[in-house]
C-alpha cells in the first residue's frame, strides 16, 4: 500500500517560481535523504477547459511524496531537516498552505491494464465537506465515476485518493479533502480533447447522481515533474 502526502501551496502566481525552487532545492532533498520516502514529485500549474467549469489555474506547487506506510511518513515529516525545509516555505505569509494523506487505488483501463503513472499531465479533483455521508459519496463515486472515466481518448491512468488518519508534526493546516481523483494524459491539448468529448457529458449525467453534498470540489490541470524517481505509482 502506497500512502501518499501533499503538501499544496496557493496564492499570487509572482511567488510559484521561488516556490518551485524550494521544492527542488530544500524540501525534497530532505524528503529525500531521510531514507524513507519511495518517491516525490512536483506539480506545476497548467489551465484546462472544460465545458462544465470555470478556467481555474491549479496550485502554484504542489509535492506529492509517497511512503511504503503511514508511520514512515509521520517519521519523516518529524525529522528536523524536513521540519526545517517545512518551516522556510517562501512568502509563507503570502500564501495559503494546506496538507493531506491518502491511501491510492489505481483503476482499470478500458483494456483491462492499470500502468504505472507516468504520463505528465494531471488532472487533479479534490471533494471538501460539508458533507452528511462521505462514506455513501465516496462508494457511489468508485462504482460509476471511473468506469466512465476509462472511455476518455487517450487516457493513460485513473486514481482516486483516500483520506487517512494522521499525525503531522509540523501542525500545518488539514485540506480536509475527504476524496481525491487524478485522470493523467500525454499533455494539457490531450485532457482538453477528452473534456470535449462526449464522455464529459457522460460524467456530467453521473455527477447529477451524487448522494446530497454540500461542499465544494476542485479541479486542476498541473504538470508534474520527478523529483526523486523511486519507484512508480
Amino acid at each position: 500500500m502506497t500512502i501518499a502526502y501533499f503538501l499544496h501551496v496557493d496564492g499570487s502566481a509572482e511567488h510559484g517560481g521561488e516556490l518551485q525552487e524550494w521544492a527542488n532545492s530544500r524540501f525534497a532533498p530532505a524528503l529525500r535523504d531521510s531514507g524513507q520516502v519511495s518517491r516525490i514529485e512536483a506539480y506545476t500549474p497548467d489551465t484546462a477547459e472544460d465545458p462544465y467549469l470555470a478556467s481555474e489555474s491549479g496550485k502554484l506547487l504542489m509535492v506529492q511524496a509517497d511512503f511504503p506506510t503511514r508511520t514512515d511518513l509521520e517519521s519523516t515529516l518529524s525529522k528536523f531537516p524536513v521540519a526545517d525545509a517545512l518551516a522556510s516555505i517562501p512568502a509563507r505569509d503570502a500564501v495559503d498552505i494546506t496538507v493531506e494523506a491518502f491511501t491510492v487505488r489505481h483503476f482499470s483501463l478500458l483494456d483491462g491494464s492499470t500502468p504505472p503513472r507516468r504520463a505528465p499531465l494531471s488532472f487533479v479533483v479534490r471533494y471538501y465537506p460539508p458533507i452528511d455521508k462521505p462514506a455513501s459519496f465516496v462508494d457511489h463515486y468508485v462504482d460509476h465515476h471511473p468506469p466512465i472515466m476509462a472511455r476518455f481518448p487517450r487516457i493513460r491512468n485513473i486514481l482516486c485518493y483516500f483520506p487517512v488518519h494522521w499525525h503531522d508534526a509540523n501542525d500545518l493546516p488539514p485540506s480536509n479533502s475527504f476524496l481525491g481523483n487524478e485522470v493523467v494524459f500525454d499533455s494539457v491539448a490531450h485532457l482538453n480533447a477528452a473534456l470535449a468529448s462526449e464522455v464529459r457529458h457522460e460524467l456530467r449525467a453521473d455527477y447529477r447522481q451524487f448522494p446530497p453534498y454540500q461542499g465544494k470540489n476542485t479541479h486542476h490541470a498541473m504538470y508534474r515533474r520527478v523529483l526523486y524517481g523511486g519507484s512508480e505509482n
